[in-house]
């Protein structure tokens, strides 16, 4: 006989097991910084990381290879405010902070896309 999951309320229960489901997770933001493009504004823009010993440039995408002049990072924070302090004050005005989320594809098919018809 298979175990059924169930959950109820903040509980989850598999047969006789029950299980705390813990949902204070801190809100992720993924962080997009601009900057012109021109070598001289890429090179401004890793020196000014660099000393200012960001956790921005030792963890961040860049697009500047393809063109495509913006660095994206993905963090945990509680706030899109406290998510841009990451970003040095030179570049934090044009930075912006958007506030994302992983869906499993049931609550996606139930939540998400309904809100799009």
């Amino acid at each position: 006989m298979k175990s059924q999951l169930i959950e109820k309320g903040s509980m989850l229960y598999l047969g006789l097991i029950k299980i705390e489901i813990r949902r204070m997770r801190m809100p992720r933001f993924l962080i997009e910084v601009p900057h012109e493009n021109s070598k001289a504004s890429c090179d401004l823009a890793v020196n000014v990381f660099k000393s200012t010993g960001s956790h921005f440039l030792t963890n961040a995408d860049f697009g500047c290879p393809d063109g495509i002049h913006k660095a994206w990072v993905t963090l945990s924070a509680k706030s899109k405010r406290e998510a841009l302090y990451v970003v040095p004050p030179p570049f934090r005005n044009k930075a912006r902070a958007i506030k994302v989320r992983k869906f499993a594809l049931e609550i996606f098919e139930k939540t998400i896309r309904p809100q799009h018809k």
